[in-house]
């Protein structure tokens, strides 16, 4: 409808099957396989998770040794598994976004994006979307929209859209199988309450109807892969009919996919975890190694010719035992010991830091060729390059991010699309970049001049080191003069306005 009203929940059954969804195949189908297929990715994401957080535990070759240092500490743990996130992260910056027609951009900009924060939700989404390989965002009308009487039927006054990110954890996209393309159905799943009393809720996201279930009081705190159908029954609330559906009028299921790759994502730094798990052990046994070097482990040598006497007449009336009174040896400088009976003292020479040092810094470089990452996120004290040569190092990286802004950028102009469908206007949406590789430096702009001289308009040059196509059209740079206003060229001058002629006097021949 043209003044925002559009038809959101249904009241009643309405002709709907009702139970008989329960038990005539819909949650059979759909609910148990997708709940399942859920259940099955989540430890692949918990993986990612812990590595992108530096959680992971140190691993062992050997059982033995395993079980011998069971309960060591993880406070020498250095994650360097979370740089390829952070290394693409840092290029992901939105530097604008554009509606066609114009007149929708401040609708856009006070209720999609200033009324989500999405100016500080949007590197949260992307952040955990490149750590778990796949994100979902949820975009549904505000909570301040409600149900009014018209035209003697229930509409929806929307009033807001929300916008909110949901866990791969929590949420997974089921695709048609025809379509791979096609989002079929979103399932979101999670638990509540604790031990017995522990309820899990289901919610079924279809292109025209939403569902929500939840197990039965007698199914409670079963684990969820013994759930069948038998154990869910609807759950209603003040949005839902009787049987726990909400109307969908969109036309697709309320959630947008964002993923690293296709059909399903891949964490970006996935090609470090083994790097990262040789590296804790390194530096874990280092640490351990380092008191040994601060405090060697000694040994003495007994002489076998020398009585065991030790000239120390203890009585019976004596109430401490040797070994509990105060050495009278002094560590301090220029001390002397006087040993008896020892032929010969020494220590143990410490583990060499180069057996672990030197393979710390080659698990940097294998982190760095697995995840196409610039070795200079690893490990700082080398040269960093500056100019061409950082761009050279940068250019897998770069490749990677644009790559990456290209399918987020999809995703995201779907989001907003739809977002300001619900609001009731129809626009299309462009999402704008900044430029994943440095442009600050002398030698850029030099190769950004050439660019010009050899006659690539100036416009098009500019948008290429980053800046907005705004930006550019403000400056005098349009579509229509991708040069610029040409000042040499002087202003157009007014046409002269014709004087006209007095008629001759009559009988004047001249």
């Amino acid at each position: 409808m043209a003044d925002g009203r559009r038809r959101l929940h249904r009241v009643g059954t309405d002709g709907r099957p009702g139970a008989a969804w329960i038990s005539g195949g819909h949650v059979i189908e759909d609910l148990i396989p997708a709940l399942a297929e859920l259940r099955a990715a989540r430890p692949a994401y918990e993986e990612a998770e812990m590595y992108r957080e530096g959680e992971a535990p140190e691993k062992f070759a050997s059982p033995a040794i395993q079980r011998a240092l069971r309960g060591g500490t993880k406070d020498f743990a250095v994650n360097l598994a979370a740089r390829p996130v952070d290394a693409v992260l840092d290029r992901l910056e939105i530097t604008g976004v554009v509606c066609t027609p114009d007149q929708h951009t401040a609708l856009f900009e006070t209720a999609v994006w200033e009324a989500n924060e999405l100016d500080i939700e949007y590197p949260e989404v992307h952040d955990k979307t490149l750590t778990f390989g796949d994100g979902y965002l949820f975009v549904w009308p505000s909570e301040s929209s409600r149900d009014e009487e018209a035209d003697g039927e229930q509409v929806a006054r929307i009033d807001g859209v929300d916008i909110f990110f949901n866990s791969p954890l929590t949420c997974r996209a089921i695709y048609d199988d025809e379509n791979p393309r096609l989002i079929r159905l979103v399932i979101k799943a999670w638990c509540r309450g604790d031990g017995k009393e522990t309820e899990t809720r289901v919610n079924l996201y279809y292109a025209d109807h939403c569902e929500k279930w939840v197990t039965r009081p007698d199914s409670r705190g079963k684990d969820e892969d013994r759930l069948t159908a038998a154990d869910f029954e609807p759950y209603t609330d003040e949005h839902t009919d009787e049987q726990g559906h909400i109307d969908n009028p969109y036309g697709r299921p309320p959630f947008f996919h964002f993923r690293t790759r296709r059909p399903y994502g891949r964490p970006v730094h996935k090609g470090a975890y083994g790097s990262q798990d040789a590296i804790t052990k390194l530096i874990t046994n280092q640490m351990a190694a380092s008191d040994f070097a601060a405090f060697p482990q000694r040994y003495g040598l007994l002489d076998p010719t020398a009585g065991s006497d030790d000239d120390i007449d203890w009585g019976d009336e004596d109430e401490t035992e040797p070994e509990d009174r105060d050495s009278q040896l002094v560590a301090s400088p220029g001390s002397m010991w006087n040993l008896r009976h020892y032929k010969e003292v020494g220590q143990f020479a410490p583990a060499d830091p180069d057996a672990f040092l030197k393979p710390q810094g080659q698990f940097m470089r294998f982190m760095a060729a697995t995840t196409t990452t610039p070795s200079r996120w690893f490990d700082p004290s080398g040269d960093v390059p500056s100019g061409e040569s950082l761009r050279a190092d940068d250019a897998p990286l770069s490749k990677k991010a644009k790559f990456i802004a290209r399918t987020f950028g999809a995703t995201w102009k779907d989001a907003f699309e739809f977002a300001l469908r619900i609001l009731g206007a129809t626009a299309k949406v462009a999402v704008q970049w900044a430029p994943p590789q440095a442009t600050d430096d002398l030698e850029f702009w030099q190769a950004v001049q050439a660019r010009q001289d050899a006659g690539v308009p100036v416009r098009q040059t500019l948008l290429e080191a980053g800046y907005t196509d705004a930006e550019v059209t403000a400056w005098g740079y349009t579509e229509d003069q991708p040069n610029g206003p040409d000042w040499s060229r002087p202003s157009r001058e007014e046409p002269p306005i014709p004087v006209p002629v007095p008629p001759a006097p009559p009988g004047d021949d001249t």
